[in-house]
């Protein structure tokens, strides 16, 4: 039975595995709520233009209550874009240290599994060199045998006449 090939370093390359994987779902998380904030920003700023020409309207009008209502309403729109731009930095920031954490812990990943791979190919060469040395073994034995038949043989052939 041939001999199984076992990699020491399996254990690490499990533990970069998860923290690729993990990574992989907290750079996914931080991707999500990037364009959630985006959505939101988007939806303030028609919000805002919608604002915007409701009070273009009303100023025509000259209702002073509804020009201060929209005027109100488009400072409030207006710092909640702010906020959502902030936001949207702060989140953008995240996710190039989430990226950047992710391709680090790829590539520690790729690195054992690297090793791994080449030590399965020097096992792999190992094994192929034990299956020749036992094949030629073999065949060393045959022939010694047939050697010593042949022998036999032409001694016995030799005796009897």
């Amino acid at each position: 039975m041939p001999a199984r090939f076992r990699f020491d370093l399996q254990p690490l390359l499990e533990s970069h595995e998860r923290t690729e994987r993990e990574q992989r779902e907290t750079f996914e998380r931080c991707r999500g709520a990037l364009d959630e904030c985006a959505e939101e920003h988007q939806r303030l700023a028609a919000s805002r233009r919608r604002n915007a020409n409701a009070l273009a309207e009303s100023s025509r009008s000259g209702i002073a209550r509804d020009v201060r209502l929209y005027d109100e309403h488009l400072r409030r729109v207006d710092g909640s874009i702010e906020c959502e731009q902030h936001r949207h930095h702060d989140l953008q920031a995240a996710c190039e240290r989430a990226r950047d954490d992710l391709l680090a812990a790829r590539r520690e990943r790729r690195v054992i599994e690297g090793l791994k791979e080449r030590r399965q190919r020097a096992f792999d060469a190992e094994e192929r060199r034990r299956d020749e040395l036992e094949i030629d073994e073999g065949n060393a034995r045959r022939y010694d045998r047939l050697a010593r038949e042949r022998l036999a043989r032409r001694a016995s052939g030799t005796s009897v006449t």
